[in-house]
C-alpha cells in the first residue's frame, strides 16, 4: 500500500509539471518567420521559452536581396557570365563575411492582456545585446531566454523584444497571442491613474537605443572600454557598459539630456552629451565614440602641443571639405575623391576618407537609403566600360557594408559612358567623366 501511494504520489507531480509546459504553443502573429517557440516551461522561478533560429541559405538570401532589389537583378541578367558571376561571388562572400548576426535584447519582456509585465532575466546559449554573433547560412541555433515568472492564471501573452518588428536595420523577435498552460484565478486590479501620471507613464515607455563603437581615433580599431551614462536630471541613473574587444555597446534610455564619458586604459578620456529630451516615439540611434592614445600626447612639450593639435584641427577642416562630396542637386553627390586604378574596379586606399564619410552618414540616418552609380569615360569598347561601372558601383557598396551598413540600404547601378558631365576631349575631361554618384533614394 505504502509503495502504491508512493507511485501514486510521483504521477500527481508528473502531471503538474506538465500542466506547466506548453509544447509548440499557438502563436496569433510573430514578426519574424526565421524564429519558432519551441515551449515554454513555468517553473518555480522563472517563465522559461525555449526557441529556434533557422538561418537561410546563401541562395535565399541572395533571392531576398535581389526581390527588394529588382533593377540590380535586371542589370546583372544583362552582363555577360563571368562579369555576373564575378558580381555574384563577391555578393555571396560578403554575406558569409559580414551575414547576419543574432542577440536578445535585455529589455525584452512579456505582456499579458491586462497590461502587465514580465521583465526579462537571462539568455542561455545566445549572446545579450550589445554582444552578437554571426550565424551561418542554412543553419538552427537554438536558444533559452529567462524572464519574471508569469502569474497564475496569465494563458496568453506577448513577447516583446522590441516596440516594433524593425528598427535601424535590427529586426525584433516579437510573438503576440501566444497561448500557455498556467491555470488559475489572476484578479485583474482596475486602477484608474491622475492624468499626469498617464503622462509619466507614457513618456518611460519610449525606448532609444544608442549604439556603437568605440575606436582607435587613429587605427580606427576597436577598444574595450567603459561607458557612463548619466541623465543630467539626477532622478534618472543609468548603470555604465563596460564593451568587450570588439568595442560594441548599447544603451536602453527614456527621453532625457544625457552625459557621456567613455574611457579605456592608455587613452585619453572624453566626454559627450546628447539632449534626446525632445523625441516623443521610439528611435534607435548609431553612434560611435574616438579616444585619443596617451602616448600621442605625453610625449610632447605643452606649448608644441597646442600648436601641433591647431594645426591639425586646421588640417583636419581643409580634409573634411576637400573630402565631401559634390552636391549636384538636392538628393544627388558625387563622390569627387573616390578612385579606381585603370581599368580596374578595386577601390584605392586614398578613397576611404571619403567613403567613411559616407558610412558615417548612413549610421547617423538609418533610414536613409541610397543608390551608388558608376560611370566611365568613353575610351575603349562601351560594353566593357558598362560592366566596369556595375562593377565599381558594387564595390563602393561592399565598401559601405564592411562598414555596418545594411546591404538592403544600397543599390548600385552602372551607366558605363552613356552619361559624360562633360566632353571627353582632354585627359581631365576624362578624368572627370570617370566617377561615382550616389543618390538619396530615401532619407
Amino acid at each position: 500500500m505504502k509503495r502504491f501511494i508512493s507511485l501514486f504520489a510521483v504521477l500527481l507531480a508528473c502531471q503538474s509539471l506538465i500542466a506547466q509546459t506548453t509544447m509548440d504553443p499557438k502563436v496569433t502573429r510573430k514578426s519574424s518567420n526565421d524564429t519558432y517557440i519551441n515551449k515554454i516551461l513555468i517553473d518555480d522561478n522563472y517563465t522559461i521559452v525555449s526557441m529556434k533560429y533557422v538561418s537561410k541559405s546563401m541562395q535565399e538570401q541572395m533571392e531576398d536581396y535581389f526581390r527588394q532589389n529588382p533593377e540590380e537583378k535586371e542589370q546583372l541578367d544583362r552582363l555577360d557570365s563571368k562579369t555576373r558571376r564575378y558580381v555574384m561571388d563577391r555578393m555571396a562572400r560578403s554575406f558569409t563575411q559580414g551575414g547576419n548576426t543574432i542577440s536578445f535584447q535585455p529589455n525584452s519582456y512579456l505582456l499579458s492582456k491586462n497590461g502587465q509585465r514580465f521583465k526579462f532575466i537571462k539568455a542561455s546559449s545566445i549572446p545579450v545585446s550589445p554582444e552578437s554573433i554571426i550565424v551561418e547560412a542554412d543553419k538552427r541555433y537554438y536558444f533559452k531566454i529567462y524572464f519574471e515568472k508569469l502569474a497564475p492564471g496569465i494563458e496568453t501573452v506577448d513577447i516583446i523584444e522590441g516596440e516594433s518588428a524593425k528598427s535601424g536595420g535590427v529586426s525584433y523577435w516579437n510573438f503576440y497571442g501566444v497561448e500557455i498552460d498556467n491555470p488559475g484565478e489572476q484578479p485583474v486590479k482596475s486602477v484608474t491613474p491622475k492624468p499626469e501620471v498617464i503622462v509619466e507613464e507614457q513618456q518611460s515607455r519610449i525606448v532609444i537605443s544608442l549604439t556603437g563603437k568605440v575606436l582607435d581615433s587613429e587605427t580606427n580599431e576597436s577598444i574595450a572600454a567603459k561607458i557612463v551614462c548619466v541623465a543630467k536630471d539626477s532622478k534618472i541613473k543609468f548603470d555604465s557598459v563596460i564593451t568587450s574587444k570588439s568595442g560594441k555597446y548599447e544603451f536602453f534610455i527614456s527621453p532625457d539630456d544625457y552625459l557621456y564619458t567613455i574611457s579605456a586604459m592608455g587613452y585619453e578620456s572624453s566626454e559627450e552629451s546628447f539632449d534626446l529630451s525632445f523625441l516623443k516615439s521610439d528611435r534607435t540611434f548609431t553612434r560611435d565614440f574616438y579616444l585619443t592614445p596617451l602616448s600621442m600626447t605625453s610625449e610632447t612639450p605643452p606649448m608644441i602641443e597646442e600648436k601641433i593639435v591647431e594645426e591639425k584641427n586646421e588640417a583636419m577642416i581643409e580634409a573634411e571639405e576637400s573630402t565631401s562630396p559634390v552636391a549636384i542637386n538636392e538628393n544627388a553627390f558625387r563622390l569627387n575623391k573616390v578612385y579606381f586604378d585603370l581599368g580596374q574596379a578595386s577601390i584605392l586606399p586614398e578613397s576611404y576618407v571619403q567613403l567613411e564619410g559616407l558610412a558615417g552618414m548612413m549610421r547617423d540616418n538609418p533610414k536613409m537609403r541610397i543608390q551608388v552609380v558608376g560611370h566611365t569615360d568613353n575610351q575603349g569598347d562601351s560594353k566593357l566600360n558598362k560592366k566596369l561601372s556595375v562593377r565599381r558601383a558594387f564595390g563602393v557598396r561592399q565598401y559601405l557594408i564592411g562598414q555596418g551598413i545594411d546591404g538592403n540600404r544600397i543599390k548600385f547601378k552602372g551607366m558605363g559612358d552613356s552619361t559624360p558631365i562633360v566632353q571627353s576631349d582632354t585627359e581631365e575631361n576624362q578624368s572627370n567623366n570617370r566617377r561615382v554618384e550616389f543618390i538619396i533614394l530615401e532619407k
